[in-house]
């Protein structure tokens, strides 16, 4: 019958149902917490599992602290001598190197031979001197003897055409104005005569200002521009005979041979720098840093660079000079080593800090314990309850290591220095604790921080 097949077909249908869902019961059943469990966490604090409940994350963590941290600028830096530590030899005239008697790395005595020049050219270039100043002592003693007289009385001479020339064309003005009057000249020719007279006094008036002008002061500036001229010759003519005999360059000092720049054959110009030597002096440290940071700097201002082998060390600001670099507008900062150290070769470049201010009563972490997320810097904890916490932070400044940050980490806070990145926020962690922050270890160099005492301090 149809309606007994139906009833059936409806039957299984119900069946199939019950099994099915009684076999979900039991996949199920383990995830669902029963009413003893649902008690049990009654009232706690509810945290996202993020899928990761069933794992835990290994971490390594270190500790935060409380304390004051450099506030630095880094600083781009040259090994070079004290002044007085670094000595040129240089060419006092040009000429034509004939021998070179150093290398680098040689040891010379004061007055040590370092290379002659060819003292042919100095006989010409004396002869070309001698020749300019006895010149503008020439025509220093024909003015005094001549020019000012012939100069003057040229002027007096031509004041006296320019007024015989106005009388002229007065008078003649005189009789044509007349002879308008009586209808013998035209209005034209009396205009004409008017301008020939204006035109004259105008020229009479320059003649008497030039002529004021030279007896005021003007004899007296063409001299002292002679002068001037033969002074400067002679001192040129008086260098060139203090050089005449300079064909030996000598060691001005005794030292170490740094660079020579000059070979056989070579012209070398006036003045020019041939070579170097680095005296017994102390070397330094010469920064170059920007005029604001270099206004919050001082003699005593410690100093930290990494030297060529990686090896870190501390140093004071010396001094810090007045001039300005005009390429790149940077204030030199000379700093010494503190700790004995060599500093390496002269010309050396190294990179270091320079201290500008302090950061006191900061929340200190490890450098490595901030990372980026969504454009900012947070810091992972490892909190009591075994769960990271993701806290935002701001960073003030980094030094050897540690870093000065404001946020929601309070001292003694365990924060995670490795596998913190892309851990979500209430991940279950397996802690292990840094090496750094084991007792006995000091770490990066905070050690060393607390152990050196800001200028002034004293003991405490």
């Amino acid at each position: 019958m149809p309606w007994i097949r139906q009833s059936l077909e409806r039957g299984a249908f119900v069946v199939v149902g019950v099994v099915g869902g009684w076999a979900l019961a039991q996949v199920w059943a383990p995830m669902i917490p029963g009413p003893d469990a649902s008690s049990a966490t009654e009232g706690a604090e509810e945290r996202p599992s993020h899928g990761l409940d069933g794992m835990h994350v290994a971490v390594t963590s270190d500790v935060a602290s409380l304390g004051s941290l450099p506030r630095v600028v880094p600083a781009a830096g040259r090994v070079r001598a004290e002044p007085g530590g670094e000595v040129w030899v240089t060419t006092r005239a040009s000429g034509r190197v004939v021998s070179v008697a150093v290398a680098p790395g040689q040891v010379v005595a004061q007055g040590a031979i370092i290379a002659r020049l060819d003292d042919t050219p100095r006989a010409t270039a004396r002869a070309d001197a001698a020749a300019r100043a006895l010149a503008a002592s020439n025509r220093l003693a024909a003015f005094d003897a001549v020019e000012r007289a012939r100069a003057t009385s040229e002027l007096r001479a031509a004041q006296a055409d320019r007024a015989g020339e106005l009388q002229l064309a007065a008078e003649a003005c005189t009789r044509t104005e007349q002879l308008v009057v009586e209808g013998l000249a035209s209005a034209r020719a009396e205009s004409e005569a008017r301008r020939a007279r204006d035109a004259a006094a105008h020229a009479a008036e320059l003649a008497d200002a030039a002529l004021a002008a030279w007896t005021a002061g003007g004899a007296e500036r063409d001299r002292a521009a002679l002068a001037a001229d033969a002074e400067a010759a002679t001192a040129a003519l008086a260098d060139v005979d203090a050089v005449t005999s300079d064909t030996t360059l000598r060691a001005p000092s005794a030292g170490t041979v740094v660079d020579v720049d000059l070979h056989r054959g070579a012209w070398l110009d006036a003045g020019a720098r041939v070579a170097r030597i680095a005296t017994d002096q102390p070397r330094v440290i010469a920064f170059g840093v920007g005029l604001a940071d270099a206004a919050a700097l001082h003699a005593g201002s410690r100093a930290w660079w990494t030297d060529a082998q990686g090896a870190r060390h501390a140093g004071a600001v010396a001094r810090v000079l007045d001039t300005v670099s005009s390429a790149l507008g940077l204030v030199e900062v000379i700093v010494e080593a503190r700790d004995g150290s060599a500093l390496g070769p002269l010309d050396l470049a190294v990179r270091g800090e320079l201290e500008v201010g302090r950061f006191d009563d900061a929340v200190l972490v490890p450098e490595r314990a901030i990372v980026r997320a969504d454009d900012a810097r947070i810091v992972v904890i490892a909190g009591d309850d075994g769960l990271a916490h993701v806290q935002p932070i701001e960073l003030l400044g980094v030094h050897a290591g540690r870093a000065a940050i404001v946020g929601d980490i309070p001292p003694g806070a365990r924060v995670i220095v490795d596998g913190q990145y892309n851990l979500p926020d209430g991940a279950r962690l397996d802690v292990t604790p840094s090496e750094a922050s084991q007792p006995g270890s000091t770490g990066d160099d905070r050690g060393a921080e607390r152990a050196a005492p800001r200028e002034g301090e004293g003991q405490r």
